[in-house]
Order: structure tokens, then sequence, then C-alpha cells
């Protein structure tokens, strides 16, 4: 069963995910889209997932993590980009692309990425464990998350 605390942790998770991803977009490529925030909302919980509830090496995590969001930026390439239009992305220049939507350099990016993102996931979840036990009534501090 799913509570508020889950709610609420989860919610955080999807919000702050968006948005480092959408900054990161924003960053390296000028621009970005609302199904880019999403998406990298998205993704950051699949690592949030992967970091609280393996305990697979850091290295395996990454690798799992890059083949989840290479997965995730196929399916919303081929729904943004060839069912809707919308022409988002395009790798089709790039070496080893599938269908111009993922391509093996932007894997291997991915591949960092979810190492950092699984290490800030990771603390990202023990500073929610912290604050719940702190902040919590006095009739639930024993129980736990």
């Amino acid at each position: 069963m799913i509570d508020a605390r889950s709610i609420l942790r989860y919610l955080t998770v999807l919000i702050l995910g968006g948005l480092i991803y959408t900054s990161i977009e924003m960053l390296f490529r000028g621009s970005s889209h609302w199904t880019m925030t999403l998406t990298g909302g998205a993704c950051f919980m699949a690592l949030y997932l992967l970091a609280i509830h393996t305990t697979a090496p850091l290295w395996m995590k990454s690798i799992l993590g890059a083949a989840i969001i290479t997965g995730m930026e196929f399916i919303v390439g081929i729904i943004v980009n060839k069912v809707l239009g919308w022409n988002i992305w395009d790798y089709s220049e790039h070496p080893m692309n599938f269908m111009g939507q993922i391509c093996i350099g932007f894997s291997a990016i991915w591949v960092l990425l979810s190492a950092v993102g699984i290490m800030l996931a990771e603390v990202i979840y023990k500073f929610q464990c912290w604050a719940e036990k702190k902040y919590l009534p006095i009739g639930n501090k024993g129980k736990t998350i």
C-alpha cells in the first residue's frame, strides 16, 4: 500500500529529476521541451529505485540505468518524434543510431550520468529518511519507514 509519505517522496524525486535533466539539457543544448522534463523525471525515478532497492555495485547499477534511460528515450522518441512529428531530437547523423532516436554515444553518456544520478538518489533517500524520522509526530517515531 502506498501511503502519503511515499507519494510525497516519489513526487519529490520526479520533480527534482525533471528539473535537473531540463537544466542539463538547457546548459548543453540550449533548449529543451516539456516532454523531456517528464522523461527526465521518470528516468531519475528509475535511478532512485535502482539506488534504494538493489545492492548491486555502482558500475552495474549504472549500466542498468543507462539501458533503462536508453529504452525510455527510444519509446518517447518514437511517440514524440515519429508519431506526433514534433522532431524534438534526431540522432540520424550520429554513428550507430537506431531510427534516429537512440545512439551508442548517448547510451555511453547515460552510463556516466546514471552513476552520478544513482549517487545523488542515495543522498536524497538518506535525507528523506532523516527528515521523516526527525519530523514525524512523537507517536510515529518508532515505526520504520
